[in-house]
């Protein structure tokens, strides 16, 4: 639980919900974003969502699956 004054960012968020869920469905990333685009009905627009989303997320590094050389 939070504080009155405290703010969740992205390691509190993830912290609860490593306690709430199996670990395999927390996000490796939580995105803060000012607004969802949406359509004139209100409906998320999810394509919208992930170009407003590439510049945020983070690089994941994968380590190569063989040594060169």
């Amino acid at each position: 639980m939070l504080a009155d004054n405290e703010i969740a960012g992205e390691e509190k968020l993830r912290q609860y919900t490593f306690s709430q869920l199996v670990s395999y469905i927390v996000p490796s990333q939580i995105v803060f974003i000012d607004e969802i685009p949406k359509s004139a009905s209100g409906k998320t627009l999810r394509i919208g969502l992930g170009n407003k989303l590439v510049d945020k997320l983070k690089p994941v590094y994968v380590p190569p699956k063989e040594k060169i050389g």
